[in-house]
């Protein structure tokens, strides 16, 4: 990283500021400071203050924890299924009234990260719950799913939309219809296969793996099982292999009795070739939970719900509010430091390829469904950039223009202001105060001095977006101000 100073030889915009200064492009220098790709680099010493550096641009920082969407669900839904889609989350379905068996909703919402909004831009084919959403060749796929009363109550059938049209189109149906089960993406056939682990049906609990395959609209089981009947499993897939963790038993899933405790297992399943191989287990048992796979592999889960041994066949239910990372690199889990803003189980959660993770609704400890939308590891509010103090090398210097290179969603800003000065230690403390300037030509106001210091302030008051901040440039007349008295 360095601070590059050129001389402007033709610059249009630049010479025309030039000119309304009354200086000719041949007089003006310009410094330019640069983001870079490292946090220890950046702006060439700059101070960072809730700001980080993402592809060569200033951004605000993640901050550890979760925020709430202001925007919230049109009603609220538990057992929803989510995904992201060229940057865009999708949640579609889910209980109204949970656990009700007939309070379904068919919305379809999409959530732009950038506006923060959260709309509705159409209805699934039917009403459904416990359906898995994936994103597959860039289009949003809905996976089976139930719910009773409604006239056509199929659960095996396999869904996909253009987000450019938000139709839904057919694609086939799975070998054995189910819900509550867990399901992602894994190599095989002519592409990726959908891959589906456990789940309920219209019989019981299943042990069950099965794939769909995209390209054909085939289906069939595997002839790898797992070792019990699980549904409300929580999963993600990553470099080729499926992670399955925890679930429930045979009996009601998600109600207040189990004849089987919740469990801890974690499997590595593979399909081609065939394969499934318990890797660990979690730190406590947990079903109903959701998990999401962030760009650098690492699948986090959040939430989600178990059963306590009361004795007497009695379970009683806990809902859990933490949150665990496992490394599919070393097989690792650990619990995150910081947990949801209530116990929930039973949510939607998706990870967009800028590592967001947005959770929908979910059920709280009352079997009551919840519309809120919660941001994991949101943008700071704002952040503040201090550059280095600037050198023109020559007392009485006038500054002309201050430009950024930038770009600003809806809903995010940046302001900047400068201090000027003659000598070096006046930067030293704060007994220099700060003028607020456009980005553009500077005002002939401005004091002339030798030294310039410039500071940028990023905000934003969505927790998904984040204005950048690639380069700011800084411009001094080569000809020392007539009036200065440095």
């Amino acid at each position: 990283m360095r601070r590059r100073q050129i001389q402007i030889i033709a610059l249009g915009l630049l010479a025309l500021g030039c000119a309304r200064s009354g200086f000719g492009p041949q007089d003006e220098v310009v410094l330019v400071f640069e983001a870079g790709e490292e946090e220890s680099t950046a702006f060439e010493g700059a101070q960072l203050d809730s700001a980080g550096i993402e592809g060569g641009a200033a951004v605000l920082a993640s901050e550890p924890g979760f925020a709430e969407l202001i925007d919230r669900l049109p009603t609220p839904a538990a057992a929803a299924s989510a995904a992201a889609v060229g940057g865009i989350f999708y949640v579609a379905g889910g209980n109204e009234a949970f656990p009700s068996q007939l309070a379904c909703s068919d919305q379809l919402l999409a959530l732009d990260p950038d506006a923060g909004e959260l709309v509705q831009i159409g209805q699934i084919p039917h009403p459904k719950r416990g359906m898995v959403a994936l994103q597959y060749a860039d289009r949003l796929h809905l996976l089976m799913g139930f719910c009773s009363g409604q006239s056509d109550a199929e659960e095996a059938k396999v869904y996909r939309m253009d987000p450019a049209g938000a139709v839904f189109e057919h694609l086939g149906s799975f070998y054995d219809p189910l819900y509550y089960f867990t399901a992602g993406l894994v190599p095989g056939g002519s592409g990726e296969l959908m891959m589906t682990v456990g789940g309920y049906g219209s019989g019981p609990i299943t042990d069950l793996i099965q794939i769909f395959d995209p390209q054909t609209g085939e289906s069939r089981a595997l002839s790898i099982r797992l070792p019990t009947e699980r549904c409300m499993m929580a999963g993600a897939s990553h470099a080729g292999v499926f992670y399955a963790f925890g679930g429930t038993g045979t009996g009601e899933p998600g109600l207040t009795e189990c004849s089987d405790p919740t469990q801890v297992d974690i499997f590595a399943v593979q399909a081609e070739p065939e394969r499934l191989d318990r890797i660990g287990t979690l730190p406590a048992p947990r079903a109903a939970a959701c998990a999401a796979a962030r760009p650098d592999g690492r699948i986090l889960i959040f939430g989600g719900e178990r059963y306590r041994d009361e004795g007497g066949d009695h379970y009683a239910l806990e809902l859990l509010d933490d949150v665990l990372v496992f490394d599919p690199s070393d097989d690792s889990i650990e619990t995150y430091p910081a947990r949801l803003p209530e116990p929930r189980s039973a949510m939607a959660c998706a990870c967009n390829e800028r590592g967001q993770i947005a959770l929908f609704g979910g059920v709280d400890a009352e079997r009551v469904s919840q519309d809120q939308v919660w941001i994991f590891e949101p943008r700071s509010a704002s952040a503040t950039i201090t550059g280095p103090v600037a050198d023109a090398g020559l007392a009485g210097m006038r500054w002309t223009w201050l430009m950024i290179d930038a770009d600003m969603p809806a809903g995010t800003s940046i302001s900047m202001s400068l201090r000027i000065a003659a000598e070096r230690a006046a930067f030293d403390g704060d007994a220099l105060g700060w003028i607020e300037t456009p980005h553009g030509p500077l005002p002939p106001s401005l004091p002339a001095g030798r030294y310039a210091q410039w500071r940028a302030v990023l905000a934003s008051d969505n927790p998904l977006a984040t204005p950048k901040l690639r380069a700011v440039s800084l411009v001094y007349s080569a000809e020392r101000a007539e009036d200065s008295g440095d």
